[in-house]
């Protein structure tokens, strides 16, 4: 009996890769492009035209997009091993993203009286972005693929 997997295939991955990095190459441009506006209309207030911000959008946006598609599809030889890394990524992004939480909400009711409240919500914005999805997205393939090259480099040793 086969086993019902819940992954994108393989093919999927290779999108994501692709947007991803055309992602960081438009954002790329668009900080020079505002670096040159920047330098052009140095003292102006200048507003954004629509394409621009259709431009902003489609570039804060194609990365998730690429994250997404890369996290939810299969590896080229997807097996228990694999599946078995992919388990241990995540339960390390679940316990890391509920330390911080339990941190948050313990120094959120300690602190409270000892600090202005400027200073607690910036820090709870800290800890928001330290807990925020698209990062968490990040931590879970970084460590993934991580364990997936370490145990690569362990079996070419044991190979030779």
């Amino acid at each position: 009996m086969e086993k019902k997997s819940y992954l994108l295939p393989h093919s999927w991955q290779k999108i994501g890769w692709w947007l991803l990095g055309a992602s960081a190459v438009g954002v790329s441009i668009l900080i020079v492009f505002e670096i040159i506006g920047r330098l052009k209309n140095w003292g102006e207030v200048v507003i954004p035209e629509l394409p621009s911000l259709i431009m902003v959008t489609l570039v804060t946006c194609v990365p998730f997009l690429g994250l997404l598609l890369i996290c939810l599809s299969q590896e080229k030889q997807e097996d228990e091993f694999i599946q078995c890394l992919r388990s241990r990524s995540l339960f390390i992004v679940v316990v890391y993203a509920f330390v911080i939480q339990m941190i948050s909400i313990s120094l959120d009711q300690f602190l409270m009286a000892y600090i202005p409240t400027e200073a607690l919500g910036q820090l709870k914005s800290i800890i928001h972005y330290c807990t925020n999805i698209p990062l968490m997205a990040v931590f879970y393939l970084a460590i993934f693929k991580g364990m997936m090259f370490v145990n690569y480099l362990r079996s070419k040793k044991d190979g030779e």
